[in-house]
């Protein structure tokens, strides 16, 4: 196998001098059995936005990138998967490529979903695995920034979280662990804080787990317009309190959800550049 076959490099009149397109040829008994990348900073429309910044491929026979630049990174990603489970990829793009996720079939074949059930429903294909998802109201914004959804795969568990606040919270990102060690990084939000700003972490142990939050949603100001926001955030686990995050700060109203340890699935919510919305999913 040549490997420029798998790593060839053309110009494409169709983008601007300094783009590329890059091309990889898989060969028949070859597979994708792995992805890393970055998310990055850029500006548009004078706002910053998060994009991918960069991406990896690894496959059974190849190593295929570093495409696009880790520049102005936020986070980091890396996901890895065995020969003959993979079923996909997923993601959101305007004129960049703003997320990027794969869909892996089920190990258990007698739960495993069907091509076509993996592809249109990722939420009913994760119920499949983890049970019944409910999701619990949206705090916050019911208008504000663009929906996302975070929710742990039956062999990952949430191993860190991580708030960027000050006056409000302006993004959360969540790190979870698969049962090979691969870590998955997700961040939802900006970093619309003065330079002072905060980054808090959370570092759960091997047998700790989120059975708890709670906040406030507050208004801000946002081209000369009152938004509602979340303006501070409450981590309780099976070990220990984390917070308050955040300022309960021309506070609009306040919320509360607790749970048993195992209920988790993820959560949910609206974000743009601050937090703007925040709930939680939970096995039913």
């Amino acid at each position: 196998m040549h490997p420029n076959k798998h790593c060839s490099l053309s110009s494409q009149d169709t983008f601007c001098n300094l783009d590329c397109v890059t091309q990889i040829i898989l060969d028949v008994d070859e597979e994708v059995i792995g992805i890393s990348g970055t998310v990055g900073t850029c500006i548009w429309d004078n706002k910053p936005i998060l994009v991918i910044s960069s991406l990896y491929f690894k496959t059974n026979k190849n190593n295929c990138g570093v495409y696009g630049q880790p520049k102005n990174v936020n986070s980091k990603f890396s996901k890895s998967w065995g020969v003959g489970l993979f079923a996909g990829f997923h993601g959101r793009s305007g004129t960049y490529l703003d997320a990027f996720g794969c869909y892996l079939k089920n190990k258990d074949r007698k739960l495993r979903p069907p091509m076509s059930y993996v592809v249109q429903e990722p939420e009913a294909s994760l119920k499949l695995q983890i049970g019944h998802i409910v999701h619990t109201e949206l705090w916050g914004s019911i208008k504000g920034g663009s929906p996302w959804s975070f929710l742990l795969e039956n062999n990952q568990k949430l191993r860190k979280i991580i708030i960027d606040h000050k006056e409000w919270i302006y993004s959360v990102t969540f790190i979870a662990e698969d049962i090979n060690g691969s870590f998955v990084t997700q961040q939802y939000g900006g970093s619309m804080g003065t330079s002072n700003h905060k980054l808090s972490e959370i570092i759960l142990d091997v047998d700790e787990e989120v059975i708890g939050i709670s906040g406030t949603v507050g208004t801000s100001i946002w081209d000369n317009k009152p938004i509602l926001v979340i303006s501070s955030l409450y981590f309780k686990t099976n070990k220990n309190n984390y917070g308050v995050y955040g300022q309960p700060k021309n506070v609009n109203s306040e919320f509360s959800k607790s749970w048993v340890v195992g209920s988790l699935a993820g959560f949910h919510g609206r974000s743009g550049a601050y937090l703007d919305a925040f709930g939680c999913s939970l096995k039913n």
